[in-house]
């Protein structure tokens, strides 16, 4: 604005942008302001409560040291009757609460809650191990306890990757099993009826209330036991698992919607080589694509995870 024949204006102010950088100065070329990084080894907060020891480095406020208690954390117990119980995984949804994914092998199984009632779940009589997910608050009272699965299964979570959690509170549980197993009230068999007795996997998508919508099944066919196995999922409910498969070792894939394939690598020059299966499903359990990562100079080691791009790629 002019005034009495002065070009003038309100002054830029600089602000701070985080606790890892200091006051800017004004560009009178650009009007932009700069954005200097304090001194590193300063105090700063990052904001995560699992972190004690947190400085600013290079502009970046980076977290070290052990967890810390605050008011308002718990820990709460869960006990199977007789043989115990083992949590495998958990994982958080976007309402705040808590999934906690467990088996065990007693007839019985209680979850302590913060307030209100403890929660406890029978297994089906005839069967040795149940598998199911505990729902708890932010504030660590026990909303639900749901029953997932049952079977007479000697290993279930050797092999698989755990539960994954969607936006519209659906979740993603994957299991291995050896002949067959009962997800809810749904029977579930090997993909090959002539390797019944070796172990599959199982991927099963449930909706908040632990229903099953659908589940897919991979089989490697030739092998007593599986390597590790990694699965992301999306918000949408794409899944993607990544599975180690033996040289010479075909696998059989049967998606939700019954369709059956088989996945059989070409051969390697050397017949120890390892190899690893993507396969990639989308939000009905319905197969997009499936593929194999492999090499004939190095023998790959299971797959440690497995991530998806917002473009769906993997």
């Amino acid at each position: 604005v002019c005034i009495g024949g002065v070009c003038g204006g309100a002054a830029v102010v600089c602000t701070v942008l985080d606790t890892c950088h200091g006051v800017g100065t004004c560009d009178l070329s650009t009007g932009v302001c700069s954005n200097p990084a304090i001194a590193s080894g300063t105090t700063c907060d990052d904001g995560d409560f699992c972190t004690t020891t947190d400085e600013c480095s290079a502009g970046v406020c980076t977290g070290a040291g052990d967890p810390r208690d605050f008011p308002g954390d718990w820990a709460l117990a869960a006990n199977g009757d007789g043989l115990g119980l083992k949590v495998v995984d958990l994982a958080r949804d976007s309402l705040g609460r808590v999934l906690v994914l467990w088996e065990t092998r007693s007839a019985s199984a209680s979850f302590r809650s913060t307030s209100g009632a403890d929660r406890s779940v029978t297994m089906p009589s005839g069967n040795v191990v149940m598998v199911g997910v505990s729902i708890y608050s932010n504030a660590g009272q026990v909303l639900d306890v749901l029953r997932l699965a049952w079977g007479n299964m000697e290993e279930v979570f050797g092999a698989a990757p755990g539960i994954e959690v969607h936006g519209d509170g659906s979740f993603t549980v994957a299991l291995s099993f050896t002949g067959a197993l009962t997800l809810n009230a749904t029977p579930v068999a090997a993909p090959v009826n002539s390797f019944s007795d070796q172990p599959a996997l199982v991927i099963a998508r449930f909706d908040g209330g632990g229903k099953r919508i659908w589940h897919a099944v991979a089989q490697q066919i030739g092998v007593d036991t599986y390597v590790k196995s990694a699965m992301t999922a999306a918000v949408d409910g794409r899944v993607t698992l990544a599975m180690p498969v033996a040289a010479e070792r075909s696998v059989y894939l049967v998606d939700s919607a019954g369709a059956s394939s088989e996945v059989a690598p070409q051969d390697l020059t050397a017949t120890s080589r390892m190899r690893t299966l993507v396969w990639n499903l989308d939000a009905q359990g319905m197969t997009r694509w499936s593929g194999v990562v492999e090499s004939e100079t190095i023998e790959l080691a299971a797959p440690l995870a497995v991530e998806m791009s917002s473009d769906g790629g993997v």
